[in-house]
């Protein structure tokens, strides 16, 4: 009877044991939003003793908008980038965190609060504060500026040798896996560099080799001629010459892979003169101006209609504020700024070279690849002008320069409104045709003071009426009747005086952007 009472009380103490040890309800602490925060307990780099739950909240805000203005280096094989946390979209897990440390010492069973509460005394606890960086924004990052931090492959490619091509190896490179990077990153961030906040931190970014595209067999099919377009620059001066030469030299040799996609922009700018451009005519709100790059526009316009002629696909294409002559309207393509640029797909399956020539103020590009277009089907591209706006000429009566002088100071633009048409034929009939775009044109009018300063009353009022009439030949020829002679226009711009081979309308790119109600660059 007596070992039954022994063994009954053991039961009850090894229950009584198990359910303190199991049951996390049992005398568990009545936790409020105002229960302060055990001594000893931090959240990541913070003490927050003694706190309650809303000063804690506060607390790890504060410190988490405090260190968004940290950056941390990243380094790649090429070069190192300096990034700061707000960039990278940091954020804390602030309620689970201040939760977590308000129940340290309160919840769970009997035991368990007692073991935190001693171990307090020994050591701070310290609770995850859950940084982390937007994996996404930082991925976005990493790839618009790898070209800071990766060694880029260079591809395999091309050239062409006494009018053959020529195979040319390309190199490996080394680049940033970008995914495995990022994770890596954020792992870091919410472990060493939470603890610490180190200043001025350095975290190397991994990387893997990657090799040129474009094998020698790949390469080998590019031998036939797609798409070809000529356009002149024999009225330009010399600093437009040269630019159209230069652009154009930064586009021969260029490949696209299947897939790729050809921005001039990119290939072309910055419009400096270290870059080989020098100042030449360009478009801006209406007049002609000096800025560097002027005639790029002549380059890319030559590019659209070769990759036309290519069936290449357009992504991306604008006219020019005001009529060019050097190809029909809506045939042209403008470059300004970063706002303004032609941009092109190779959509073949097999790569594609493009080739500039230059030679006796012409401009060449040819496109080469592997003609599979039937050779009884011919694509022709029309210009349909659909309407023509042509300005009167602005007279401007001045008193104070000599009576009968007569100054142009701005050229004229006739506006319009066009567009292009893709003609299709097979064996010489029309199969199919597609309107490629539609451009507009605006106006410009022709500007010109007129002195009449000694002028009598007479003279000044028949200038008056020649100007009324809206006749050009009255006007001029009543100026020139006070007697003074005719004082030659100031720099007007090609289209004043236009040779039969059509001459080129400057329109020059800039990196200026968009100024007062106009198109800063386009040529």
């Amino acid at each position: 009877m007596k070992k039954i009472r022994v063994l009954a009380i053991a039961c009850m103490l090894v229950v009584a044991g198990a359910f303190l040890l199991t049951n996390e309800n049992l005398f568990k602490a009545d936790v409020t939003e105002d229960t302060v925060i055990e001594n000893g307990v931090y959240i990541g780099g913070i003490d927050v003793s003694g706190m309650n739950t809303e000063e804690a909240t506060e607390a790890v805000n504060q410190y988490v908008e405090e260190i968004k203005t940290k950056s941390i280096s990243l380094v790649g094989p090429k070069g190192s980038i300096s990034v700061s946390l707000e960039k990278m979209g940091l954020s804390a897990k602030t309620g689970e965190a201040v939760s977590e440390a308000v129940a340290v010492g309160k919840s769970g069973n009997l035991i368990k609060r007692f073991k935190e509460l001693k171990d307090l005394e020994a050591q701070h606890h310290v609770v995850d504060m859950g940084l982390a960086i937007d994996k996404q924004e930082t991925a976005e990052i990493l790839h618009n500026r790898s070209s800071r931090i990766d060694i880029k492959a260079i591809d395999n490619g091309l050239k062409i040798e006494d009018g053959e091509f020529v195979y040319v190896p390309g190199q490996d490179g080394n680049e940033v896996d970008i995914p495995t990077a990022v994770n890596e990153l954020n792992n870091y961030i919410g472990t060493e560099w939470e603890l610490a906040a180190v200043e001025d931190a350095k975290f190397t970014l991994t990387s893997v080799v990657s090799h040129p595209r474009g094998s020698e067999e790949e390469l080998s099919v590019v031998r036939d001629l797609m798409g070809t377009f000529t356009t002149n620059y024999k009225s330009s001066g010399a600093g437009r010459a040269k630019n159209v030469e230069n652009g154009a030299s930064k586009i021969h040799g260029t490949i696209l892979y299947p897939g790729d996609e050809l921005s001039v922009y990119e290939l072309v700018n910055p419009f400096t003169q270290e870059n080989g451009y020098e100042l030449a005519g360009s478009y801006l709100n209406g007049e002609t101006v000096e800025s560097f790059g002027g005639g790029i526009c002549q380059v890319s316009t030559t590019l659209y209609n070769a990759a036309l002629n290519a069936e290449l696909e357009i992504t991306q294409r604008f006219n020019h504020s005001m009529i060019v002559t050097y190809v029909d309207p809506a045939a042209d393509a403008a470059i300004a700024g970063t706002y303004k640029d032609l941009r092109f797909k190779n959509q073949y399956d097999f790569p594609v070279y493009i080739e500039a020539a230059w030679k006796n103020r012409n401009i060449t590009f040819n496109i080469y690849g592997k003609e599979t277009r039937p050779a009884n089907r011919k694509v022709e591209y029309v210009s349909e002008v659909l309407s023509e706006n042509d300005p009167p000429t602005e007279y401007t009566i001045s008193y104070t320069d000599p009576a009968g002088t007569f100054l142009q100071t701005r050229s004229k633009h006739v506006g319009y409104v066009a567009q292009l048409w893709k003609v299709v034929t097979v064996d010489g009939v029309e199969k199919e045709r597609t309107k490629v775009n539609k451009s507009t044109y605006q106006a410009s009018a022709r500007k010109v003071t007129i002195g009449v300063a000694g002028a009598n009353d007479y003279q000044i009022m028949a200038i008056n009426n020649a100007i009324a009439s809206g006749d050009d030949a009255a006007v001029q020829a009543t100026v020139t009747s006070m007697g003074a002679p005719v004082v030659a226009p100031v720099a007007p711009t090609p289209e004043a005086t236009p040779t039969p081979e059509a001459t080129p309308t400057p329109e020059a790119p800039s990196e200026s952007g968009e100024s007062t109600g106009g198109e800063t660059p386009a040529n």
